[in-house]
């Protein structure tokens, strides 16, 4: 699914209404559909902020993001929960999974709002699981395991709706190199077996260097470093 970001600003404000820090001016960028992205920068420098106004976790202040025919705007609030929820697969930097819940469970939870029929979505967890190389570990909960597994496991829950965007910020920070190795083998192989439009926030080399096409952000915009 293509991704076209327009001339989209976005500044931060302290408790009193003044202006704390202007982090995106007048950024753009498109991403073409089963594309792999990678979006570097410092700390702060806005690569965080520009996947959550993909993701629709937060708004800018000006400017338009449109997800395929879709312009992100003009969607209404019952719109954006089910693009969150169906279109959009997001992975962070630290796992977020549940505590009390499995690694089994955890993937599944997404599937919970969904109404109609939901058979289907045990064997898809099954498959994800496998694919990530967890299936023997489905009833561990998250304490249990390690975070490269954790981590893992956050990507099958990103991948449980079948997403056609996801949407991964420092995915590897938490992780030491072999694992994240694994993790970027495994979104990479995502990307081309099933189609899906990747796009990465990371201030890693060895991350940005396996995606097709390589934006810095300086100064609130992108430009292209590799093509």
């Amino acid at each position: 699914m293509q991704i076209q970001v327009k001339n989209l600003y976005k500044t931060y404000r302290n408790t009193l209404g003044g202006i704390e820090r202007e982090v995106l001016r007048g950024l753009n960028l498109q991403v073409g559909s089963g594309e792999k992205i990678a979006v570097t920068g410092p700390s702060g420098s806005g690569k965080t902020t520009l996947l959550n106004l993909i993701g629709t976790l937060d708004k800018p202040d000006k400017g338009e993001i449109h997800i395929g025919n879709l312009s992100l705007s003009d969607m209404k609030a019952d719109q954006i929960l089910s693009f969150r929820n169906r279109t959009a697969g997001f992975v962070f930097q630290l796992h977020h999974l549940l505590p009390q819940c499995t690694l089994l469970e955890n993937v599944l939870l997404p599937t919970l709002p969904l109404k109609g029929d939901k058979t289907g979505f045990n064997d898809r967890a099954k498959d994800l699981l496998k694919l990530m190389g967890i299936w023997e570990q489905r009833d561990n909960k998250p304490g249990e395991l390690s975070g490269g597994e954790c981590q893992r496991a956050a990507v099958a829950r990103a991948l449980i709706n079948q997403p056609r965007i996801l949407l991964a910020d420092e995915p590897t920070g938490s992780l030491d190199a072999k694992n994240a190795d694994l993790l970027i083998d495994l979104l990479s192989s995502i990307n081309k077996e099933m189609g899906i439009t990747l796009l990465i926030a990371t201030h890693a080399k060895s991350v940005s260097s396996r995606m097709d096409l390589v934006y810095g952000i300086t100064e609130g915009k992108l430009a292209l470093q590799k093509a």
